[in-house]
């Protein structure tokens, strides 16, 4: 069983607390161990999720009395590292022995360690402000007004396309009339292509009038 933690010092010595500012920054921390002992220690640094951190350097050896800054790099959701952990082992070594897995195996009576848990403080004020600027922009009368402008000026090519396609299906119906096979050919693509204008031209007016009708109601909300 391993032995309470003696030979380093821990800053923070329980909790990690990360600070989410809400901005592009991820949330990081700064562990500093402190070798308390007269001869060298090595140590490692684990997490119950490995995925989610970064942690440089996560293993070395201090010299006696010295000092060693951990950082740890948070990269996940901010709302789902509460339940993270973090286990520190310590193991007095000889100042020119190897330190393998092997040994942190086999020293299971030498061995010491120290849990942190993690607290994150996540602060999302910023990114909802955002949001909510945006979701206004996007429904102001000024918004509304220029979308709906963009798509009339769609209006002239739409109607140019309804023409060509007037067009191609008059050359259709005209060439169906020649055979029974030719008629049951250009029957399909006649089908074919009157349900891609009807298609088309839906759902073009269905979008126009959606924006006029929010262009309207947004300019009302916008006078009174």
């Amino acid at each position: 069983m391993p032995l309470p933690m003696t030979a380093l010092g821990l800053d923070p010595d329980y909790s990690l607390v990360f600070e989410s500012s809400g901005g592009a920054a991820p949330p990081s921390r700064v562990l500093n161990l402190t070798n308390q002992m007269d001869r060298h220690v090595a140590f490692k640094v684990k997490t119950t999720a490995p995925k989610s951190y970064i942690v440089r350097p996560s293993a070395g050896t201090l010299k006696p009395r010295a000092q060693q800054e951990v950082h740890i790099l948070y990269q996940n959701n901010c709302a789902s590292a509460n339940s993270d952990r973090f286990l520190v082992q310590a193991l007095p070594v000889n100042m020119d022995e190897v330190i393998t897995k092997d040994h942190w195996a086999a020293a299971r009576d030498t061995l010491q360690e120290i849990k942190l848990n993690v607290v994150m403080a996540c602060d999302t004020s910023s990114e909802q402000k955002g949001a909510q600027m945006r979701s206004v922009a996007d429904t102001s009368p000024a918004s509304v007004k220029l979308r709906y402008e963009e798509l009339v000026q769609h209006i002239p090519h739409l109607k140019r396309e309804n023409c060509a396609i007037e067009e191609e299906l008059s050359s259709l119906r005209s060439a169906s009339l020649q055979s029974s096979s030719s008629e049951y050919r250009g029957f399909s693509k006649v089908h074919m292509l009157l349900a891609a204008l009807i298609s088309f031209v839906v759902s073009y007016l269905y979008d126009l009038d959606l924006l006029f009708a929010g262009y309207l109601k947004g300019l009302s909300s916008h006078l009174a």
